[in-house]
């Protein structure tokens, strides 16, 4: 009811508009009833003040000109617009005053009662999610727990998809399934064409599978990709050498050896290449120079021995076959070492 008084208190400060009954008058502020708390009703008592300020605005539009009907239909207005869990004692009614000259009414005919109040029952109290307000009130106590944040996933690079390609593939190798290895390998090469791990093991998958010529053309197409990886050099010397294309394999070597960085067994390969494509001369440097870091290597020395041999430097070759049989042969290589000191021996 404060609302609906502090309405009419202005309004009696500005004066009456046009068409407001002259007998309504604010009703005095009263202390709120001890049995129902103010503040659950603040909702109603906004809408109790539009009703009434709706009533103000179009009182004067109203068909009846009897100033005591239009209190009547004030008072009646003012009754239902009262909460219904307010008692008439904690609410006065609002005094009806009528114009000079008219005749009072039978008030017990006018007044509309108001609602009883509602009661709760013994050992109950009322739920207080019944009201609107004091649901509000709860929900705006309770504190705002965030919406959990939920990441975008950021799509895969082809380079990222074949990483994982070839990790599948290596799993399907340790299962045996190599040929099915071989396919995954081939999709990893489509999405990244650089990825160093799954070209080698597609090489390895081929050689296995006895595919020299696919082995070839994978090392070949990563020799493009990786020109500072000794190990496709060389990979490809020695299959270029199996297949009896000496002058390349040599070629092929010599272009890999300043990446191997001294390794022994890069340089016996070169040696082996270069001999058999006829440039003994660096045939017989490799060789010396690969025995220098293993000096246990037996085929390397009869190497060396070959290589001098057809340099003319008889006596020097003679020393490298009798290194030779220092070493663990084969009786094969071992008989073949006997034979060619037994020529260079002779006349």
């Amino acid at each position: 009811m404060s609302l609906i008084n502090q309405v009419l208190k202005d309004l009696d400060r500005q004066g009456s508009p046009s068409g407001l009954p002259g007998g309504v008058h604010a009703i005095p502020d009263t202390a709120p009833s001890r049995a129902s708390p103010a503040w659950p009703w603040a909702a109603l008592a906004l809408a109790a003040g539009g009703g009434l300020l709706w009533f103000i605005l179009t009182s004067g539009q109203a068909e009846s000109t009897d100033p005591f009907a239009r209190s009547l239909h004030m008072a009646e207005h003012l009754s239902l617009s009262t909460p219904a869990a307010m008692t008439p004692e904690a609410t006065p009614p609002t005094e009806l005053q009528a114009e000079p000259g008219t005749p009072q009414s039978d008030p017990a005919a006018t007044e509309t009662p108001l609602p009883a109040p509602a009661r709760a029952e013994a050992g109950h109290d009322p739920a207080p999610s019944a009201h609107p307000a004091a649901k509000l009130d709860r929900e705006l106590a309770q504190p705002a727990v965030p919406p959990p944040v939920v990441k975008a996933q950021r799509p895969l690079t082809p380079a990222e998809q074949a990483e994982e390609t070839y990790h599948h593939a290596l799993s399907l190798i340790q299962r045996g399934r190599a040929r099915e290895a071989a396919n995954v390998l081939a999709t990893a090469l489509r999405l990244s064409p650089t990825h160093l791990g799954a070209r080698q093991a597609a090489v390895a998958l081929a050689l296995e599978m006895n595919d020299r010529g696919r082995a070839e053309t994978l090392i070949d197409e990563g020799l493009g990709f990786h020109r500072g990886e000794p190990w496709f050099y060389k990979s490809l010397g020695q299959l270029q050498a199996e297949r009896g294309d000496y002058a390349h394999a040599a070629d092929t070597l010599l272009a890999g050896l300043p990446l191997a960085g001294g390794d022994p067994v890069f340089l016996g390969l070169a040696g082996g290449a270069l001999a058999r494509a006829q440039r003994h001369g660096e045939a017989a440097r490799l060789y010396t120079e690969a025995l220098g870091k293993s000096p246990g290597n037996g085929p390397w020395w009869i190497g060396l021995g070959l290589s001098l041999e057809q340099l003319g430097r008889r006596e020097e070759a003679a020393a490298a076959f009798r290194q030779a049989r220092q070493t663990r042969l084969s009786a094969e290589l071992s008989g073949f070492v006997n034979q060619k000191l037994a020529e260079l021996a002779g006349p």
